[in-house]
């Protein structure tokens, strides 16, 4: 489930009024508050909370990186490079990531992965089954399981299909709104 199709807008960039009073989510981050209690699960589920690696995308323009971070390693995945920092789980972020979750996180041991990705609105974890578990019953997350082949991409909801899209209930009908059909359900 993607937000921007719960409040009735066909893709997260769009700038039509959205059916929610509220700030949209931030796109690649996790609030400091919902990152501390996804870090206090995460560290019952490794044996190395102490030593973890961190990757901050180094495209971020709103990150005050100090002139001494250049020396910083760099993880390249397809698309994206990261800033690599490692350290342990519960003093993760350095002052000068403030206001800025890491995108990619996992331990030594890699009993996990979480990321952030910065297109996105959800943030993924992979790890075992007890700590999807844990996380499924965790107060203070949203969470949803999801499998390998579930995608996040913005069209790829069919629980609430954006309009247009092939999985939407206006498709095909005429005369049907498809915000009054999303708040009738």
């Amino acid at each position: 489930m993607q937000w921007h199709a719960l409040v009735g807008l066909p893709d997260p960039y769009s700038s039509r009024d959205p059916l929610w009073d509220g700030d949209r989510p931030e796109l690649g981050l996790l609030e400091p508050d919902t990152f501390a209690r996804l870090r206090t699960v995460l560290a019952r589920h490794t044996g190395t909370a102490d030593a973890c690696w961190f990757g901050l995308w180094e495209g971020y323009g709103g990150v005050d990186i100090p002139p001494a971070a250049a020396a910083l390693p760099l993880v390249e995945l397809p698309g994206r490079a990261y800033l690599l920092l490692g350290g342990a789980l519960e003093a993760a972020w350095p002052h000068w990531f403030s206001g800025q979750s890491p995108n990619l996180c996992w331990p030594q041991d890699r009993a996990w992965c979480a990321a952030s990705e910065i297109d996105f609105d959800s943030t993924l974890v992979a790890g075992s089954t007890a700590l999807i578990g844990e996380l499924l019953r965790a107060p203070g997350l949203e969470v949803a399981a999801i499998g390998p082949d579930d995608s996040l991409a913005f069209d790829a909801d069919r629980i609430n299909a954006p309009p247009g899209s092939a999985g939407s209930p206006d498709v095909g009908t005429r005369g049907r709104s498809w915000p009054r059909w999303w708040r009738s359900r």
